[in-house]
């Protein structure tokens, strides 16, 4: 706390994550299960009670950050720990739930019950073939010969399955069946155009993960480079004996925080949200991505059925899931904070399939739309033309989310304290894509002019970049903050007198090997200095400026990027 202070940083936002109390309904184990996060609990009890005395103590205001659709994150584990705090999904367990979901996982936001395969769940023999399909019908390099299967029981590690190669290749093309857009929203495939398809016929599957890779590497004279693209989610479909696609989740060696998976020692991620990426099969599966936009490539596993709720995200039209939001809240004024600002982003509404999942009974009651009927085998399929009004939904949804807001606005100002909100620019404008709704639940509404003009809220965090800065770069500034919804969310605030903060990721200017992003964050950071309508800049977030010194004694600054904020904060006359 001393550090930002010295920095010229006024106020702290921190992240909360609950109770450290493993007997709380609020408890959650995210602190615990980091490696040094049992020390950090002995020494200072609390983490959010010693921060708000050490923020005062310094100068400091301390507004707690609530992110209430992270009920967990979307890593999973091919074990459950010992403790049996998790959550099941596809590829594994969730290993950090809060105690309040933990109790009761079917109020996750729910899939669309017409979209979950009918039981008994279909076993990997029941798949004949496999299609694999480029996004165009040019030529391929990859051959019967090239290809490999990698199987795993578990998904913690995959091993070559030599006599499972026994299969057949077929090509075909034929009219692509739908549009495919990939993660960005640009057109990867349009609808009825030519593509090319490897079907790999006479298949005999026996474990519940199943990877494709080929044995094709960097820098082979055969061919230019790789030539088999598509999304993931569009390249591999698994089918059955009557050559009817089945449902599956699919997984490429990404995901969050970690590019480069190697599968022939750990696991894969399914259903993460990246499959929406564009990538190539016939890449070397060896290699090692370091570009923003390009995920590794060089295999595809499938396993089959889907994940009939969102891995973390729980509802908000289940009551309960308010009334434990409540309580957290309330739990934050107790222990002293400032203020409260609520960010809806969150990692626990990662899928491949967003616009899948929102049909839990209270939205369903809620909109007056009939409940599919539900028998022994399963969620029975809506008749044709009773697919619910998914426009409906969303502003149901809404409604309830704003209503959480209010009863958070009360217990507020019945402690005398401000309540705060993050606009998300990325998620709120109409008709986001796959990439601006990576950790926020689609189909909901979020009301934020009526926010604004109802006086609901105080304040606001404007965040423009998309989830984990993996959206288009844009370095000017102020021709990020000219475009066109994201100036007129700073119009709207403007006109109701809601300051506005504005939300910048660190890392974009921490590098220790040149001084040129640094300069452009701290051109950005004068840049909102200097714009009348923004009243501060976000520094998101500390792990990127600052971490412990190398005998662990202190903390120090990771980079000259938070003392050369601090020098110009002192000549802009910040601090």
């Amino acid at each position: 706390m001393r550090l930002l202070r010295e920095a010229g940083v006024r106020r702290v936002n921190w992240l909360s994550y609950g109770s450290i109390d493993p007997a709380s309904p609020l408890y959650s184990p995210i602190l615990a299960r980091r490696r040094h996060g049992p020390a950090t609990i002995a020494r200072l009890g609390d983490p959010l009670a010693a921060a708000v005395h050490a923020a005062h103590a310094n100068g400091m205001e301390l507004y707690a950050v609530m992110k209430p659709f992270a009920g967990a994150t979307v890593t999973s584990h091919a074990t459950p720990p010992e403790d049996g705090r998790a959550l099941p999904r596809i590829g594994g367990w969730l290993d950090d739930p809060y105690a309040w979901l933990q109790g009761q996982p079917a109020a996750r936001i729910a899939r669309d019950p017409s979209t979950i395969p009918a039981r008994p769940a279909p076993r990997p023999s029941d798949i004949a073939a496999i299609r694999l399909t480029k996004s165009d019908d040019t030529p391929t390099r990859i051959t019967a010969a090239d290809l490999e299967f990698h199987t795993s029981r578990r998904n913690d590690r995959y091993r070559r399955r030599r006599h499972l190669e026994t299969f057949t290749v077929r090509e075909e093309v034929r009219p692509a069946p739908a549009e495919v857009r990939d993660y960005f929203g640009r057109v990867v495939t349009r609808a009825g155009a030519p593509v090319r398809s490897l079907v790999l016929e006479n298949v005999h599957l026996d474990d519940p993960f199943t990877l494709v890779t080929t044995r094709l590497r960097d820098g082979e004279p055969r061919a230019p480079g790789p030539d088999f693209r598509n999304t993931a989610r569009h390249m591999i479909e698994a089918l059955d004996r009557d050559g009817r696609p089945i449902r599956t989740v699919v997984a490429t060696r990404s995901a969050t925080a970690n590019l480069n998976r190697d599968f022939r020692r750990q696991g894969l991620e399914f259903d993460c949200g990246y499959g929406l990426f564009q990538y190539a099969l016939d890449a070397d599966n060896r290699a090692q991505s370091a570009a923003w936009d390009t995920p590794q490539g060089g295999c595809i596993a499938f396993a089959l059925g889907v994940n009939e709720t969102l891995g973390g995200a729980p509802c908000e039209s289940v009551p309960a899931i308010q009334d434990a939001w409540l309580a957290w809240l309330r739990s934050l004024i107790a222990a002293g904070v400032d203020g409260v600002d609520i960010r809806i982003s969150a990692h626990g509404t990662h899928t491949d399939e967003p616009f899948a999942y929102g049909f839990n009974p209270e939205v369903l009651a809620a909109a007056e739309i009939e409940p599919a009927a539900t028998t022994m085998e399963g969620p029975a399929r809506p008749r044709p033309g009773e697919r619910p009004d998914l426009a409906t939904i969303a502003r149901v949804r809404g409604d309830v989310y704003t209503q959480f807001l209010r009863r958070a606005r009360e217990a507020l100002r019945a402690a005398g304290l401000p309540l705060q909100v993050h606009l998300h620019t990325e998620a709120f404008r109409p008709n986001p894509v796959h990439g601006q709704l990576m950790g926020f639940p689609a189909k909901l509404e979020f009301g934020w002019r009526e926010w604004l003009a109802s006086g609901l809220v105080d304040s606001a965090t404007l965040r423009t970049a998309w989830y984990e800065r993996l959206g288009p770069p844009i370095d000017d500034l102020g021709e990020l903050l000219r475009e066109s919804f994201v100036e007129e969310t700073i119009v709207e605030a403007r006109r109701h007198g809601v300051p506005l903060y504005l939300n910048r990721y660190a890392m974009d200017g921490n590098t220790r090997r040149t001084g040129v992003r640094a300069d452009r964050y701290l051109e950005d950071f004068e840049f909102a200095f200097r714009d009348e309508r923004l009243d501060g800049f976000d520094l998101y977030e500390l792990w990127a400026l600052a971490g412990p010194s190398a005998d662990g004694s202190r903390v120090e600054p990771l980079t000259e990027l938070l003392p050369r904020v601090g020098r110009l904060a002192r000549r802009l006359g910040i601090t």
